[in-house]
């Protein structure tokens, strides 16, 4: 079992992201999240102080920080599925139901394609044709799964976990749906 140290660093971190959140849970003119499949997306990427891309274990203890989790890999799966369009003035993905509507969607996201970060050189690579985003599965040895997707494609793959990719995350309360209409259930 992975043991993860707490560094100051990080606990400065993951109390900015605490604060960055409150402040988009207190925007009342767009909702912070967007039910798809039955869960509660974010609707845009975590961004702590400038910085935008996180190693594995730094994803994790932020979303466990604010009571969200990393989607699962069958969940990136079940996203795709519902369809994807390319954006290419955004430079990035709308995935979901209503994904052909783009801005106006309530039942899709938008993911931007912010590349990747070297973990050893920290260089930022593929800004605008590739994202890459975690999920929740770890795999052999020091691998994670990830989204992958680009102008022409998206998939599900196994990584090292201590490259930068991007985080979207889930809420935990969950969103149920009744009479086919979707609400959401404060747990």
């Amino acid at each position: 079992m992975n043991t993860i140290k707490i560094t100051p660093d990080l606990r400065v971190t993951i109390e900015n992201a605490q604060n960055a959140l409150n402040e988009l849970e207190r925007n009342p003119e767009r909702p912070d999240t967007v039910v798809i499949n039955g869960l509660k997306w974010d609707r845009e990427n975590t961004v702590i102080e400038d910085r935008e891309h996180f190693n594995y274990y730094e994803a994790l203890k932020i979303a466990q920080a604010n009571g969200k989790r990393l989607p699962t890999q069958e969940e990136w799966e079940a996203l795709i599925d519902l369809g994807s369009t390319w954006d290419k003035e955004k430079q990035g993905i709308w995935l979901g139901n209503d994904h052909k509507l783009k801005a106006d969607s309530k039942e899709s996201i938008f993911l931007p394609a912010a590349g990747s970060r070297n973990y050893s050189s920290g260089a930022l690579r593929n800004r605008g044709y590739n994202g890459y985003y975690w999920s929740t599965r770890k795999s052999s040895g020091s691998n994670a799964c990830r989204l992958r997707f680009s102008s022409s494609s998206e998939n599900v793959y196994r990584t090292h976990r201590n490259l930068g990719f991007s985080v979207r995350f889930i809420n935990l309360n969950k969103a149920k749906k009744i009479a086919n209409k979707q609400i959401i259930k404060q747990s």
